[in-house]
């Protein structure tokens, strides 16, 4: 089965881009793990503001930018443990369970967002977190973790973003229930692809 192009396939050209935020960590000796649970606050953040404000349109809009720092921390925090010899099973279950609990921090505050189906929307989540656990399963079962797509972590993100912004400009309940069921098909392919497809290494190792 060929693999699915996903936005972790570019993770290497990305991971060059942080290569200065990357130097700035070593030299303050700031751990992988505290970048991790950087991108953790953040994310608990960004839903507060949501509850918060009631949804309002800069809590929207401050998702964009709150899921690419998000993503910028979850690339850095695995080139910070590699480059300093720190790579534990601690840290990856740590790094794991706080990219899970990311999704879930952030993604389910926008249930109160009246124009979003709430059973989509909690399917979308739950399917996401199920697209993770196949990965890892991969991991238990042959010693690699499964990144396979079509909706890995940055995809999912790049599909909440884009669901936030058609929330910002208004966009018809039916269009962001279409939207959502889209995605959770695309997350039930990537759950069937992380279970069975052939394990590649993953880019940037």
């Amino acid at each position: 089965m060929p693999q699915l192009p996903s936005l972790y396939q570019i993770k290497p050209a990305f991971q060059r881009l942080l290569l200065p935020v990357l130097d700035f960590c070593l030299t303050r000796g700031i751990s992988a793990n505290a970048l991790t649970a950087l991108a953790l606050a953040l994310s608990a953040l960004g839903g507060a503001a949501i509850l918060f404000s009631d949804a309002a349109l800069w809590a929207l809009l401050l998702y964009p930018p709150l899921m690419l720092v998000r993503m910028a921390l979850n690339a850095l925090d695995g080139l910070v443990a590699r480059r300093t010899g720190t790579s534990t099973k601690g840290g990856m279950i740590f790094n794991e369970t706080a990219d899970i609990l990311s999704d879930l921090v952030m993604y389910l505050p926008l249930l109160i967002v009246p124009t979003i189906n709430p059973s989509l929307l909690i399917g979308f989540v739950a399917t996401g977190v199920f697209a993770e656990l196949a990965g890892l399963l991969r991991l238990i079962r042959n010693g690699q973790r499964a990144y396979h797509g079509p909706l890995g972590k940055s995809d999912r993100a790049a599909a909440v973003v884009v669901l936030t912004v058609m929330v910002s400009f208004g966009t018809p309940p039916g269009w962001l229930s279409g939207a959502l069921g889209l995605f959770i098909a695309l997350h039930l392919v990537t759950i069937i692809n992380r279970s069975v497809a052939r394990l590649t290494p993953p880019p940037g190792a």
